[in-house]
């Protein structure tokens, strides 16, 4: 029932809280690394995980800047803010650099007020209603924080704020369902601190009690509860009760029957009907049924002994698991190349944007997010490489940029020349020339390269 659409490299899909709720959480739980970016509307935001930790987030949404969330919070002053925004726009610095230039705060305030910022970017991301949703493993962060944030306690105070009642009943699982409160949680939640609502349905379901029936709970608001249940149970605070189900003896011939008749559906009707769910049900409902199906057949082969029946069921199991998994695998095509380009001529507008602001840290998280959605276009990584070069701290990572894009297209002369321009103003003359070389080489007449080559001459005198 909790389980999700695999976060595999490279995952698109559509977006909704519940889903990146359990991406997030399956990501955690795997203890991997990677980068989720969503995108809705003209809002981009994308937030690390490394090793099943949020250690940074980024947004193109002015209020999420870290300025903008400290004045949300009487960290800074309108003063401060101006002041630190005029040097940013004068030394090339963040917003937090210039902070402690001035004097106005030390590195470890400037540590907590970013991850401040950091958990207020996550937790937007549950208040957004729709968009597109994708995951790339290991994806590389310019800047991360000192410290990691935890996933439960975002995910239990994000999910506090899911208004679609829908999609949280969907994601729960049946009314009769029994859960109870977990005896010992993977991850320890300081109980008095929860919600209200949240310590009145652990009260309710200590010792086992129906979903339905902590919901139906007087006293408690019923879509509070619904969505508390569900939050507690994304975070491990509760935990399903098994059920143990009495084995009623079948008769073989009986068996026989049901067996058959389910073998020959097998290429009768479309995957859904299969599994028995509505058509474009959601990932875990997708599993919930398979599950259930699964071990009703385990059962059933359990009590029967005719090597042909046998057969028959592994047969009928094999069609349910493949059945899932391309059900599961259309889900996420949903992302599919459309979208994909949709999401880099988003990310080529905020990149022309940053740009033009001389926003340098902006523009390289936009082409680094650009490299993950398009890792085979050397352009990106051109441009990446390009704008390295004005930040102070990352000129020399420009170099790997040039190179991994000669790689990828080493017939375009440009790439090299770019590369030569940068050794040029780093002061490598012989690796210049041997730049300009490889330029030669494929373009024999380029006028540029001699161009580049005669400057690098000049420069030497």
């Amino acid at each position: 029932m909790m389980s999700a659409t695999a976060a595999k490299p490279g995952w698109m899909g559509n977006f909704s809280p519940v889903t990146f709720s359990h991406l997030l959480k399956e990501v955690a739980d795997e203890s991997r690394s990677g980068a989720f970016q969503i995108v809705s509307g003209d809002s981009i935001k994308t937030v690390h995980v490394d090793k099943g930790a949020v250690r940074f987030a980024t947004s193109n949404v002015p209020d999420d800047r870290l300025g903008a969330s400290m004045l949300a919070h009487d960290s800074i002053s309108k003063m401060d803010y101006q002041i630190a925004s005029q040097k940013m726009r004068d030394d090339g610095c963040r917003f937090g650099e210039a902070l402690l230039k001035m004097g106005r705060l030390d590195s470890k305030n400037l540590h907590r007020e970013l991850g401040v910022q950091v958990q207020r970017i996550v937790l937007s991301l549950f208040s957004m209603s729709d968009g597109l949703c994708s995951f790339e493993a290991n994806a590389p962060v310019g800047v991360q924080l000192p410290f990691s944030l935890s996933v439960p306690p975002l995910l239990l105070k994000g999910l506090r704020r899911v208004q679609d009642g829908r999609s949280i009943l969907d994601a729960l699982p049946h009314a009769s369902t029994v859960v109870r409160m977990t005896r010992e949680p993977d991850y320890k939640f300081d109980l008095a601190r929860l919600a209200r609502i949240e310590r009145d349905v652990l009260a309710r379901a200590r010792d086992g009690a129906s979903v339905g029936d902590i919901v139906r709970h007087g006293g408690i608001d019923r879509s509070a509860a619904l969505r508390s249940c569900y939050g507690l149970l994304t975070v491990g605070l509760l935990e399903l009760v098994p059920q143990k189900k009495k084995k009623e003896a079948i008769d073989e011939a009986e068996a026989r029957e049901l067996i058959e008749a389910q073998f020959v559906r097998l290429e009768q009707v479309r995957g859904e009907d299969l599994l028995g769910v509505r058509k474009n049900v959601s990932v875990p409902k997708l599993r919930e049924a398979h599950d259930s199906l699964r071990q009703e057949w385990s059962e059933l082969r359990m009590q029967v002994t005719a090597d042909d029946l046998l057969e028959k069921i592994d047969r009928i199991t094999l069609r349910l698991a493949t059945v899932f998994k391309e059900l599961v695998e259309k889900r996420n095509r949903e992302g599919d190349d459309a979208t994909r380009r949709r999401l880099i001529a988003q990310h080529e507008t905020e990149a022309k944007k940053r740009l033009k602001e001389k926003d340098w840290n902006g523009a390289i998280s936009v082409f680094q997010e650009l490299i993950a959605l398009a890792p085979e276009d050397a352009i990106f990584r051109v441009m990446l490489g390009q704008v390295m070069q004005h930040h102070p701290r990352l000129r020399d990572n420009a170099e790997e940029h040039f190179l991994l894009a000669i790689e990828l297209s080493p017939k375009d002369p440009t790439i090299p020349l770019e590369l030569a321009r940068y050794y040029q103003s780093r002061g490598k003359s012989a690796a210049a020339v041997a730049a300009i070389d490889m330029v030669l080489e494929l373009d024999p007449g380029n006028q540029e390269a001699a161009r580049v080559l005669m400057a690098g001459s000049t420069g030497l005198h």
